[in-house]
């Protein structure tokens, strides 16, 4: 049962700002500042996909060719709302609450058995404060890993990965 995941609308700030960023790195503001702000970037998606979390709020988008159980592992998890679940096409009303727990799930109560769109809000929050101390220390190093390896040439250091492992969903 594979699934297809989109984000449609991406967090409106990042977890780090470009102070920090330039701080790690002893970089000067002004020089490099596109270059930090892409990888800022790249290093909330990296922590994003190696956890299965979404850091601050974004808009998902998730679809099923076919769905067979009634339980749904939203693959971005937490949940802040359910925008809206469709199956075989009909919306569900009311829209089916998020199950207690991590990774984030809905149960579809025997509405299941056909394709589904599950349009959902994950994040932490608005606030770069709301993401983990952790996951924002792990987009540093990786800003600062990519700063001195733009060639990379060696493998994101693995304190990077423990920094995100206590957060790693499993899906």
């Amino acid at each position: 049962m594979s699934y297809f995941l989109s984000c449609v609308e991406p967090p409106t700030t990042e977890p780090v700002s470009l102070q920090d960023a330039l701080l790690q790195c002893h970089a000067l503001e002004g020089v490099e500042d596109d270059f930090f702000f892409c990888k800022i970037s790249a290093g909330r998606r990296k922590v994003e996909d190696f956890c299965h979390r979404a850091l601050l709020r974004q808009k998902w988008v998730l679809t099923y060719d076919y769905v067979s159980s009634d339980l749904v592992i939203l693959p971005r998890s937490p949940v802040i709302s359910i925008e809206s679940v469709k199956v075989d096409g009909e919306l569900l009303a009311p829209v089916p609450a998020v199950l207690e727990g991590l990774p984030s799930r809905i149960d579809l109560e025997g509405r299941g058995g056909g394709s589904l769109r599950v349009e959902y809000v994950a994040g932490y929050g608005d606030d770069p404060s709301d993401v983990p101390e952790p996951l924002r220390d792990a987009i540093l190093l990786y800003v600062a890993w990519s700063y001195e390896n733009r060639a990379a040439e060696t493998e994101v250091p693995s304190a990077f990965f423990n920094l995100c492992r206590p957060y790693q969903l499993w899906i």
